[in-house]
């Protein structure tokens, strides 16, 4: 019906346009109806074919009134229709049709928009891509020679910066794209239109590099310069910004903007595979955050109002309710997903970035439920197809560190010492980005500050060197007085005068002496900094290492684990990898934090009692009341009062609520005084057994709790209160 009513108004219009006088306007008016169509963002078959009788049309009058430009323009209209179409030969053999008679005429300009739109509209394939890319480096060379054309040949490398980065040639791309940036900088009277996707493209550049400094910087510019009320596809640019915050571990952000890309792509009717996979990528980020009903809610919803139809939509579906799924605890249902996902992936025969992350998700699955040998060759299949410029550094590291997880687990010590050297080396060099970005921002905030203190040096100067000539004036306009009324009083200034300049050449020398020596303690002091500041960045670096060997040992206990078949041997692991984690998780704060020599307890007890939580089965039964006053403790007394929680918290979840009966734990931190502290766990449990109080006991969690309390100087008390009440007070320097 469409269809029909498309063919129908274009029989219609040319009809009304082949009766009357007016052949020119007639042709002006073909050659504007079919642009309308060109220009959209998106073009159905149907008008597609109302474009192409436009194009005939054109051509056709333009022959009878010897219109040469405009019968090309008709031609190059109806080879872009073609070439949208899939029809590669047809509208390349027309467009090099063209492109020879503007060769032939010297329409130099008009040449370069011809390659340029035959590069652009070019089906991209493996087949393709080396002969676009050299079409649109030929629109970019013709550009260069035509005289005042520079912003032309400026914008026409953003379509092959875009090529580019298909082609996994990130460097050039990134080279052609500063040189746009570095154009309209220096030309900033000319609109930067483009901006915004340059900005876009760089972010992008910079995130499979793995540089996410650049990349978040690059993201946020591309936000900044949006117009939003002309944008017609904003979503590629929340969607970037959701990633990058994804990469950096920033659920909350990365959820937050990819919920405006996903209501952005739902109003824009974008393909239902697209929306499947913002989905997926949004029910990932609301997972970390605790929100796993309402990732499975908006997958469903979606699928309701958009049913997947085709492989790769269903596989884009699938990958989303696998996350879901496992997320809630529903493993069946995961692993169903998970498979079918993989299946329709291969049927789709979709491109290796997207199946190298569905082999990792499923290899990640697999590991979690303790099934090492599946994971293997799902995960040993997408390290294999991480190609540089399509992979991002993030992915890589990952996936070393899962293989490490299986050769751990089999016994494959020596494979698994190189995946976690390799994760290691990943992550570091990740992290010494970072750090180097923060450097490079201090050097620019120190130089700036240098310049500021110049140029108040030299304003001080200046009005120094006024103060003095005004004095000078005066004292000269005084001389001419006296010397008008008497000789003698000539005498009298010139002995003051010279004093007056002895007195301004002793000031002179020392204001000299002055400025050196306030020059050498300002360069003593930076150097003092410079000091600190690399104490502080080593001290770091230490608490980073630390953490890693931390991790490396929990990972070796929990390879160890698996072959064991004594309970006890098991449950002695499973408390060692506890206590470690417990110290883990400070050298982890520190190396987070600006601050290398105090740890935020608030922020550790709440990140300790979650790892506690998710480490038990059942434990989601368990309420916890938290009342940590905003207190910042050093490692000494940071890691006795971790291992003292550690202990208390891991006895409440095995002895205080038998049978998964629904219990709470209350944990308070309080500041008694200048240097005195309370410690307070108490749980509404079964409490201890009678006569407890009485009894030595021999158990090693309570022999390490009394003995990290008297570490501290503090004392410990355990008793009954309507349950287990543990109380630890101590003095801190």
């Amino acid at each position: 019906m469409v269809k029909s009513l498309i063919i129908l108004t274009a029989a219609m219009l040319l009809t009304h346009l082949s009766i009357g006088q007016g052949d020119t306007n007639r042709i002006k008016s073909l050659i504007a109806a079919g642009k309308s169509i060109l220009i959209r963002e998106v073009q159905s078959e149907e008008q597609l074919d109302s474009t192409i009788l436009f194009a005939r049309t054109i051509v056709s009058l333009s022959d009878q009134l010897h219109r040469h430009d405009d019968k090309y323009t008709g031609l190059t209209m109806l080879a872009d229709a073609y070439l949208r179409k899939k029809n590669t030969a047809e509208g390349k053999k027309i467009f090099m049709e063209v492109i020879k008679e503007y060769q032939t005429t010297g329409q130099k300009e008009k040449e370069a928009v011809a390659w340029s739109t035959l590069g652009r509209q070019m089906d991209f394939t493996l087949d393709t891509r080396d002969e676009i890319t050299k079409d649109l480096e030929e629109a970019v060379r013709i550009y260069q020679s035509i005289p005042n054309h520079e912003k032309k040949a400026a914008d026409a490398l953003i379509p092959l910066a875009d090529v580019q980065i298909l082609q996994g040639k990130l460097n050039a791309a990134e080279a052609n794209l500063i040189k746009l940036v570095e154009f309209y900088g220096i030309h900033p009277g000319i609109p930067f239109t483009n901006g915004p996707y340059t900005h876009y493209l760089l972010a992008e550049i910079y995130r499979y590099k793995g540089d996410h400094n650049k990349a978040l910087s690059h993201a946020l510019q591309s936000i900044k310069d949006l117009d939003e009320s002309t944008c017609t596809r904003c979503d590629l640019y929340y969607g970037e910004l959701a990633l990058i915050y994804q990469e950096l571990d920033q659920p909350l952000e990365s959820a937050d903007w990819y919920k405006r890309t996903l209501e952005k792509r739902i109003g824009y009717g974008i393909e239902r595979y697209d929306l499947y996979r913002t989905a997926g990528l949004l029910a990932q980020q609301l997972i970390k955050l605790g929100r796993s009903k309402e990732a499975l809610s908006i997958l469903q919803d979606l699928g309701k109002k958009n049913p997947a139809v085709s492989a790769f939509e269903k596989a884009c579906r699938d990958q989303g309710l696998g996350y879901c799924y496992n997320a809630l605890h529903q493993y069946g249902q995961a692993e169903k997903y998970f498979l079918d996902m993989i299946r329709e992936f291969t049927n789709a025969k979709v491109v290796s970035e997207w199946m190298d992350i569905a082999d990792q998700d499923i290899g990640k699955f697999y590991i979690e439920q303790q099934q090492y040998e599946k994971a293997r060759p799902y995960l040993i299949q997408a390290l294999a197809n991480m190609v540089p410029g399509f992979s991002t550094l993030a992915s890589r590291k990952d996936i070393h560190l899962l293989l490490f997880q299986v050769d751990s687990a089999a016994g494959k010590y020596m494979s698994a010492i190189q995946h976690i050297r390799l994760y290691n080396t990943i992550n570091d060099s990740l992290f010494n980005q970072t750090k180097s970005k923060q450097i490079e921002e201090l050097q620019i905030q120190y130089e700036t500050e240098k310049k500021d203190k110049d140029i108040t040096l030299k304003q001080k100067n200046i009005q120094l060197l006024t103060k003095q000539g005004q004095l000078q004036d005066t004292e000269l306009a005084k001389a001419r007085i006296l010397r008008n009324v008497t000789l003698g009083g000539v005498g009298l200034l010139l002995i003051i005068v010279g004093l007056l300049y002895n007195s301004y050449r002793l000031k002179q020398k020392n204001n000299k002496v002055l400025e050196k020596q306030q020059e050498e303690i300002r360069e003593k002091n930076l150097s003092l900094q410079h000091l600190v500041n690399e104490k502080e960045w080593l001290l770091k670096e230490i608490h980073h290492r630390v953490k890693n060997n931390l991790q490396i040992i929990m990972s070796l206990l929990n390879s160890q684990s698996i072959y064991l078949e004594n309970d006890a041997a098991l449950f002695a692991i499973r408390d060692s990898q506890h206590r470690v984690q417990a110290i883990s998780l400070i050298h982890q704060k520190l190396y987070q934090s600006d601050n290398v020599s105090a740890i935020d307890m608030p922020v550790y007890i709440r990140d300790l009692v979650q790892y506690l939580r998710d480490s038990f089965d059942g434990a989601n039964a368990v309420r916890f009341h938290l009342e940590i006053e905003p207190i910042e403790m050093d490692v000494a007394q940071a890691v006795p009062l971790g291992l003292i929680l550690n202990e208390a918290i891991t006895n409440a979840f095995k002895y205080a609520f038998p049978g998964d009966r629904y219990g709470e734990i209350s944990i308070t931190l309080q500041q008694k005084t200048n240097h005195h502290f309370l410690l307070t766990i108490a749980d509404n449990g079964i409490g201890m057994p009678a006569g407890f109080e009485d009894r030595k006991t021999g158990s090693l969690g309570m022999s390490l709790m009394k003995g990290l309390s008297e570490e501290i100087g503090g004392s410990f008390t355990i008793g009954n209160d309507e349950g287990t009440l543990i109380e630890v007070t101590f003095v801190t320097d």
